[in-house]
């Protein structure tokens, strides 16, 4: 019953409205580096300063696209709550912004952090760099879909059970 029970919320977590389809996500190549990608280059797609990057995560649910092909999803609530579900798991987390980066936390897990990222503005979607690695070719993830609340209705303040086992 348990399985089932998990198979329903997976499937529910990429079919339910404002989701991507499990299609949609098999369709999403990962990123490749090209020339212009290189960090010198990027400097002027970078958002700067708290209150703009902020707005472009605060009361919102990213759908990233990672580097390695993987998926993840993250709701930030506008207090500095996240709830990002990874490796199927949902996570309880921190975020908050800096002049120049969004920093992540994620205290009760071996994520933890903080991690922090640059964010620039990118042709496929906002696209997260990991500032411990200014000379990425690469960024980290892709947002491929940002919508409005927490659609997802993950859990804020509490790592949630695993979705996936």
């Amino acid at each position: 019953m348990r399985f089932l029970v998990l198979s329903w919320l997976v499937v529910g977590l990429l079919t339910a409205p404002g989701t991507l389809s499990g299609q949609e996500l098999q369709q999403s190549p990962a990123p490749e580096a090209a020339e212009e990608d290189r960090p010198e280059s990027r400097i002027e797609r970078r958002v700067l300063g708290i209150e703009a990057l902020e707005d472009l995560v605060a009361g919102r649910t990213q759908y990233r696209r990672r580097v390695d092909g993987t998926y993840e999803i993250e709701y930030h609530h506008p207090d500095g709550i996240a709830a990002y579900v990874w490796e199927g798991c949902v996570i309880y987390g921190e975020w908050w912004a800096t002049p120049e980066e969004i920093c992540f936390f994620y205290p009760d897990s071996e994520l933890q952090g903080p991690h922090c990222f640059f964010i620039e503005e990118g042709e496929e979607g906002l696209e997260f760099w990991w500032s411990d690695d200014p000379m990425a070719l690469q960024p980290t993830a892709i947002t491929v879909k940002d919508v409005e609340g927490n659609v997802e209705r993950l859990p804020l303040g509490v790592n949630g059970e695993c979705l996936i086992s």
